[in-house]
């Protein structure tokens, strides 16, 4: 007997004698040239990641028989990883020995015209015992034949989420079933393993034949677990039907990127949970988003329940991208994720009497207390809604894609407005905040294409997450796919007594939402400019945008509104941008011995110790503050952030010339950012952080030179 190691040459068809009897792992990992593998005599084990990512393999050939085809050795798999410097060394750990291998694109040589991907057409493994995890994770498999010596099926052994999705049959041979697994029916059910129910422990259900011929299909009964990705991108079958029993169903449970044939799916009233997340490998991502169980299912219109639901947990994205026009959330059910009924269909949602944590009105979903709006339906009539005064927070997610909204009325009593509530509101013409909001989150209204004006009637500007670029700006329309610039239409009304505080606000978020407000309504004030009891400027303006420059004698105080070079008395500092209602305003210049530092502006930058003593700082989520250092020696700086967690946060940094860093910050508190130096030499830098919840943060800043 002989164990094959590997070659780094080999391609084309391989014929392994018959006296190989275990391939070792990794032996042919990314071989891109091999195209098919016969082995000539009985296989011990073809070990994990042992032909891991070979994508043209099209024939697979086990003239005497295989007894293991090995899975996931997760530990082993980094590793690997480490020692040969793989940069995705992730994808090592889900090592099955065949994993997404067989599903290479296929090319016309001469004209370069698709044809498909790499397909295992008839996979049959005689004399097998074990399959492990991910052991053909996907690969594209038409038609499989398992022996009835198989002992054990590892979770997601046949799984594919990958580039085609051709399997069409899975059969025993010799048998229907044997003291451990059913395969009939083009599924695999794995004997009594599953969770309990009435006692008895359940069966589990591994996979079923996505291309399988039937239409419709009943899952066996006394199966009570359903494997992640089991009925992923249904090409024929329209109606399935659960058994009691099951209580979970996990994230991409019949998910589909490329579209699914399901229709018509009829619940067990058993039934707990829809989750977001899987048993094995965590959340579930489907093209960049959180898949639910239903996911893409896009002709799903139906879903019902066999008895009176238990159903508590509804995880985000269940029903995305379905064809759902009504769902009634059952009286057990307590948690709804973001964007759950998300689709273009969706008209109106509605709570069984009951339900002491959500409730309807007018076909919208809201908390019980009516505090939270949850789900406006995309497809609901109405062309105007007003969002009821007690309300006080609209989710994230929660109301994309309306199709016939145009006027939208947001109560005084709302605080926050979601990241992408509204995103791709088509529809939506004018908004009207009738309170103080105080935060509208990242792409809130993003890619509302007929959004003209929006109306403040609160007297405190809101505070606007994200930043202006591509699809993170709360009220652009689109953006420049080649800049990244975000491209703003409408126009802001804000109160005449506040607007200085409006544009404030929208200038430090980005100049374009600062120019955006309307100010043909109020009126110019004549200013006089003194210092020293000295006239220095007189003009005209209804808005002064900017603080005004003013040389002398020590370091600039700022503007004031009382003469105080004779009695101390400043009364009041003016911030800018500035705004008085009154046709005439004379402004003070002031000077001191001490430069202000207040971190709003170059010139007003905090100056941080060179011993490296910590200063206080409270940051405003995506708003720079300023800060100085002369460096005591030359070395690598490190800027320290005591206080904060990677968790909370990102940094961007700019130097004074305008070099631009971006930091993903991953280490343990305190935070830190390197950057050289040089002795002597004064740094300005300016710091905006990112938090990934709230507004405001504080935290100490220092650095040090090692």
């Amino acid at each position: 007997t002989a164990v094959y190691v590997g070659s780094s040459t080999a391609s084309g068809d391989i014929v392994f004698p018959e006296t190989v009897t275990r391939v070792k792992a990794y032996a042919f990992v990314r071989n891109k040239s091999i195209t098919g593998l016969t082995f000539k005599g009985h296989i011990d084990a073809i070990e994990w990641g042992a032909f891991f990512q070979c994508p043209y393999i099209t024939d697979l050939v086990f003239e005497k028989g295989v007894k293991e085809i090995s899975g996931v050795d997760s530990e082993q798999g980094k590793i690997f990883a480490e020692k040969y410097d793989y940069e995705d060394g992730g994808d090592f750990n889900l090592n099955g020995a065949f994993f997404r291998s067989c599903s290479g694109s296929l090319w016309d040589e001469e004209t370069f015209e698709s044809l498909g991907f790499a397909t295992l057409e008839n996979l049959v493994l005689k004399g097998i015992e074990k399959i492990g995890d991910c052991a053909f994770q996907d690969c594209n498999i038409r038609n499989l034949k398992i022996d009835k010596t198989v002992r054990y099926i590892g979770e997601a052994a046949f799984t594919n989420s990958g580039n085609d999705y051709i399997f069409t049959s899975v059969s025993m041979l010799g048998a229907d079933e044997n003291d451990f697994y059913a395969i009939k029916d083009d599924c695999i059910v794995e004997k009594g393993s599953g969770p309990q129910y009435l006692g008895k422990n359940g069966d589990r259900l591994l996979v079923y034949a996505q291309n399988s011929s039937a239409v419709q299909f009943d899952v066996p009964e006394g199966v009570t677990y359903i494997s992640p990705f089991a009925f992923a991108e249904l090409k024929n079958l329209e109606t399935v039907t659960l058994p009691e029993g099951i209580t979970e169903l996990y994230g991409g449970t019949f998910s589909a990127v490329l579209g699914s044939s399901l229709k018509s799916v009829l619940l067990p009233s058993t039934l707990v949970s829809l989750r977001s997340d899987t048993s094995v490998f965590g959340e579930v991502q489907l093209m960049g988003i959180t898949g639910g169980v239903f996911t893409g299912c896009e002709n799903l219109s139906e879903v019902e329940f066999r008895g009176t639901p238990s159903l508590e947990y509804i995880g985000a994205n269940t029903f995305y991208v379905t064809a759902l026009s009504e769902f009634e959330i059952p009286a057990s059910v307590t948690y709804i994720g973001f964007s759950a009924f998300l689709n273009e269909y969706l008209v109106s949602l509605s709570v069984e009497d009951g339900n002491e944590v959500y409730v309807a009105d007018e076909g919208v979903l809201y908390t019980k207390d009516m505090t939270t709006l949850v789900c406006y339906p995309s497809r609901k009539a109405a062309t105007s809604y007003t969002v009821p005064e007690g309300v006080a927070a609209i989710e994230g997610y929660s109301c994309e894609v309306t199709a016939f909204l145009e006027t939208l009325v947001i109560g005084s009593n709302v605080k926050k407005v979601g990241q992408s509530a509204f995103y791709n509101a088509h529809a939506l013409k004018e908004i009207t905040f009738k309170g103080n909001v105080e935060m509208l989150g990242q792409s809130a209204f993003f890619g509302a294409p007929n959004l003209n004006k929006v109306i403040f009637e609160g007297e405190i500007a809101p505070f606007l997450g994200g930043s202006h670029n591509g699809t993170y700006s709360v009220f652009a329309s689109s953006y420049d796919s080649m800049t990244w610039e975000a491209i703003l239409l409408c126009e802001f009304v804000v109160p005449q007594n506040a607007i200085a505080s409006y544009y404030s606000e929208f200038y430090l978020y980005a100049p374009a939402y600062a120019e955006a407000i309307d100010l043909s309504e109020i009126s110019d004030t004549a200013y006089t400019l003194k210092k020293d009891g000295e006239t220095v400027a007189v003009f005209t303006d209804s808005l002064v945008k900017t603080e005004p420059t003013c040389e002398g004698s020590g370091y600039f105080q700022g503007w004031y509104l009382s003469d105080g070079s004779a009695d101390g008395d400043w009364g009041e500092r003016v911030e800018f941008p500035a705004y008085f209602e009154q046709d005439t305003i004379i402004l003070y210049a002031r000077f001191g011995e001490q430069r202000v530092q207040d971190g709003k502006a170059w010139g007003r930058d905090f100056e941080l110790d060179a011993n490296g003593e910590a200063l206080d700082v409270t940051f405003k989520n995506g708003r720079a503050v300023y800060f100085r250092f002369t460096a005591p020696r030359s070395g690598s700086l490190n800027l320290l952030y005591d206080g904060l967690t990677s968790d909370e946060f990102y940094l961007q940094t700019d130097d004074v010339s305008g070099v631009e860093y971006v930091v993903l910050s991953d280490y343990d508190n305190p935070q830190s950012w390197c950057y050289e130096t040089e002795e002597g030499k004064t740094y300005f830098v300016s710091i905006k952080i990112y938090l990934f919840d709230g507004i405001n943060i504080d935290c100490a800043v220092s650095f040090e030179i090692v």
